[in-house]
């Protein structure tokens, strides 16, 4: 699902929640921006909005959330697109196990992120029960490097062997992108 909230000054940010309590399940969206560009965005990644202005809640997703009232404003128009090239992005993943083997999840991991082809560069860090995977994505701006980061970290959660690692196994997790300068020729 997504949420749009509005800092009370007239701008709004954006974020989707995947529904799921592993780690790196939580995108951010634009923030500080028109309402119908945070609605835009949450709209074009999932099918439900909760949109919240101060104290009333709205639903302006394609999928309405029962008893919530629609939003009335037509955000088509206000489409989030980056047409920028591509560049290189650094990302830092972070997550802390509280029980299980941090070893054996650091390793796991290493091996999925080894595996997918949209990451480079890639460090997975283990200091006591936290776990840092940095690695470097393409994206054709901030908003794009949120989202491929979040898409390469969640896949390789996915695609590790840490099956018998549950939501009360880890604390919250977070995600930081940031550009990187061009090398010097």
């Amino acid at each position: 699902m997504a949420f749009v909230g509005s800092d009370g000054a007239g701008k709004f940010s954006a974020h989707i929640d995947y529904g799921d309590a592993r780690p790196f399940r939580f995108l951010n969206g634009p923030h500080a921006v028109d309402a119908g560009v945070a609605v835009a965005w949450a709209r074009e990644r999932a099918s439900k909005v909760l949109i919240r202005v101060e104290n009333e809640m709205f639903s302006g997703g394609t999928e309405p959330i029962p008893g919530i009232p629609r939003w009335p404003v037509d955000v088509r128009s206000h489409a989030v697109r980056d047409n920028s090239a591509t560049a290189p992005w650094r990302v830092r993943g972070t997550t802390t196990l509280l029980r299980g083997d941090p070893v054996a999840a650091a390793g796991e991991l290493a091996r999925a992120l080894d595996r997918d082809a949209r990451a480079s560069q890639i460090r997975v860090t283990r200091l006591d029960r936290r776990l840092e995977l940095a690695l470097v994505v393409e994206a054709s701006g901030e908003l794009a490097a949120q989202e491929a980061a979040s898409a390469v970290l969640r896949d390789a959660w996915d695609a590790s062997e840490l099956d018998d690692v549950h939501p009360g196994d880890y604390d919250a997790s977070e995600i930081v992108v940031q550009a990187m300068k061009p090398s010097a020729h």
